[in-house]
């Protein structure tokens, strides 16, 4: 967020539910990361929250953190992960 103010840059935020999960369990993690993204965006930016998209995707990480870059011509992409390493 420092940074999008800084550059006067569009922010989005990217949440990926991985795909291989059991449908069950990649529902309640949807659910889930949906509240935690409202809540987090809201926290961060304050009056600003309704220009700051939040886009859940289910799937590959990787792949769909891809598939969004190409369709949104971003100059920088932070990623961040809970995992251990990339996919």
């Amino acid at each position: 967020m420092r940074l999008a103010r800084q550059h006067r840059a569009e922010l989005r935020v990217l949440h990926v539910v991985d795909g291989g999960l059991p449908e069950t369990l990649a529902e309640a993690q949807r659910l889930e990361a949906e509240r935690i993204l409202a809540e987090r965006v809201q926290a961060v930016a304050g009056e600003a929250k309704a220009s700051i998209p939040a886009i859940l995707a289910k799937g590959n990480p990787f792949a769909e953190v891809q598939r969004d870059a190409t369709s949104w011509p971003a100059d920088i992409i932070v990623i961040g992960t809970h995992q251990a390493g990339f996919l």
